[in-house]
């Protein structure tokens, strides 16, 4: 049989900025609009886009951030991706796959003619070993390939074996590559879900001599079947793509396209106005200030399948004054250091986690710190998703509500309550949500201490655990509501698999482990709104806002396509290898 998926709705430039198809709030300009002088210098060919940190890793096995799988989506391609309505299409395959009766075998055939950017054309046996990377035990993406029979075997031999980059890998019993061009992959078990996942950026095909060659290096001389390969990179300064002329697919109008890397907003902003840059990021506190302008035509606000939040690690171990445990996560016996809770201790600290939820004012968050470009969360699932629960209840605003729980959870006023670190990245607004926080959380008694880190060293950092507060944006992999209930909490997902927070409860393993495996669209939504409920009344994390991206965009932008998983100025999903630079500017 053949497999397509639903879709979400795509946002078209320019076409769709002269309707206010995504305008959150009133668009357009507003009479007696202010003056901006801005420059209209153009490239011919190139696309220069402004982004806010630099790409920890470009090797697509190992990267976990938005702008790193950005620069992968261009340099590499998938046996299957996602078109502009985020549907399965194929990409090299030449059709979706055959599906077998029993849900269990896929058969992929695969494009003729690919050539990687070092010249070689692709064979069956490159798609066999870099969908096999996956399970390597450097792989922070192996859930995308655990589905498959097989997997979890080879991953474990080869982390018992302790294999060293360069290593023979240990085969995936379920995945073969059949003469002359085929691809059969064998599930364990029915997972409708997979071709989702095998479309992620993670999955992305590479040749393995380069791998090889390179080892480590092959996060920074990434070589793919893209319509754009790796040029010049400069650490923290910018990274050029280069249209591949042996692409495969139709020819990018681009010539090349350059990453400027710009950790502050406002920088991205002047290189805008000056002629510099072709799309940035609107800065936090102009997005009132530009929709009653002249650039008000060149605003767009593209509402994202997301969720912003900050993460209790729920391992971590506080201590009060005379050195007292004091519960704050659901399960530290998990810990490298363990402590041992009583049923009563945890149910304190889940009393504490929801006084924390319940101080945090949403509406502020959105409406000023955001300008209206954010909706409060009730819980994980975005509102534009399947399975979104409009009944759930979250957490209103009520710090008196709060004050209570800390008292039931025996620290009145914050009383016994160290000072809690809060650590964040140093991009977008992200420094005022911390202080803003911060100033409702002592507002009901809890203390905390604001810590910013640059975003190669955040994430390593939250990966092995070391946060006892952090903030963290999650964008979907692909639009089911899987991708942020199972990644995001399952146990299996601990540290830089998703679960960041190291969330664990087995009920509710379960339940997200039979969601996720459930065929029955009805009985599936209820597993996931369930499942969700009991997260939410757990609190593992301050449920935030799900928001929407503001970028100035210039009007010789040509062709352009924003979809719900187009977060920030890097765009990961959108293809640029559709976008043109036409006409001189205004």
């Amino acid at each position: 049989m053949r497999l397509g998926l639903g879709s979400v709705g795509p946002f078209l430039l320019p076409l769709a900025i002269a309707a206010g198809a995504v305008w959150l709030g009133s668009g357009g300009r507003a009479p007696g609009k202010v003056e901006i002088r801005a420059k209209y210098d153009l490239v011919p060919d190139t696309l220069r886009v402004a982004v806010l940190a630099n790409p920890p890793n470009l090797d697509p096995v190992e990267a976990t951030d938005t702008t790193s799988n950005a620069l992968i989506r261009r340099i590499c391609n998938t046996l299957v991706g996602l078109d502009d309505n985020l549907a399965l299409a194929p990409d090299l395959c030449e059709a979706l796959p055959e599906v077998s009766p029993d849900g269990l075998v896929y058969t992929f055939r695969v494009r003729a003619g690919v050539k990687f950017h070092n010249g070689r054309e692709m064979t069956a046996e490159d798609v066999k070993y870099s969908l096999q990377r996956l399970a390597e035990p450097w792989s922070k993406r192996f859930w995308i390939i655990e589905p498959v029979a097989g997997a979890e075997a080879a991953r474990k031999d080869m982390v018992d074996r302790k294999m060293d980059r360069g290593q023979p890998q240990t085969p995936i019993a379920g995945i073969e590559a059949l003469p002359p061009r085929t691809i059969r992959i064998t599930l364990e078990k029915p997972q409708p879900l997979f071709p989702l996942f095998i479309a992620m950026s993670n999955a992305s095909v590479v040749p393995r001599e380069e791998v090889e060659r390179l080892g480590q290096r092959f996060g920074r001389e990434l070589v793919g079947t893209g319509g754009f390969r790796l040029g010049e990179w400069k650490d923290n300064a910018f990274v050029v793509l280069e249209r591949f002329d042996g692409y495969w697919g139709p020819r990018p109008p681009l010539r090349r396209i350059v990453y400027s890397i710009m950790p502050e907003e406002d920088t991205g902003y002047q290189g805008y106005l000056n002629g510099e840059q072709d799309i940035v990021q609107c800065p936090t506190g102009k997005v009132k200030l530009i929709r009653s302008s002249n650039l008000a035509d060149e605003l767009v606000v593209n509402p994202l399948l997301d969720v912003r939040f900050h993460g209790v690690n729920m391992e971590k171990v506080l201590r009060g004054p005379g050195g007292e445990v004091v519960p704050l996560g659901g399960n530290p016996e998990k810990a490298a250091d363990p402590v041992l809770l009583t049923p009563a201790q945890k149910e304190k600290a889940r009393k504490v986690r929801q006084a924390m939820n319940f101080a945090i004012d949403r509406d502020f968050l959105c409406d000023v710190i955001l300008e209206g470009r954010a909706v409060p969360a009730k819980g994980v699932i975005p509102p534009k998703m399947d399975a979104f629960d409009p009944a759930l209840p979250g957490y209103r605003y009520d710090p008196a509500r709060a004050r209570a729980l800390l008292a039931e959870a025996g620290h009145p006023g914050g009383e016994g309550l160290p000072v809690m670190p809060l650590h964040f990245n140093n991009q977008g607004p992200n420094s005022l949500i911390a202080q803003a926080l911060q100033g409702m959380l002592l507002d009901v008694g809890i203390r905390t201490e604001i810590n910013m880190m640059d975003w190669g060293a955040y994430q390593d950092f939250i990966d092995a655990g070391k946060a006892t507060i952090y903030r963290m944006a999650w964008i979907a992999d692909y639009p089911d509501p899987e991708n942020f209930l199972f990644v995001l909490f399952h146990s299996s997902m601990k540290g830089s698999q998703g679960n960041y927070a190291r969330y664990q409860d087995d009920a509710n393993d379960r339940r997200l482990e039979e969601a996720r495996a459930c065929i029955d669209d009805a009985r599936r939504k209820r597993l996931w709104r369930e499942a969700e409920a009991a997260i939410v009344e757990d609190a593992p994390w301050m449920f935030l806002y799900h928001s929407a991206t503001a970028l100035l965009v210039k009007p010789h932008v040509r062709g352009l396509v924003l979809t719900g998983m187009d977060a920030g100025s890097e765009m990961g999903q959108a293809d640029l290898g559709k976008v043109s630079i036409e006409g001189a500017g205004r």
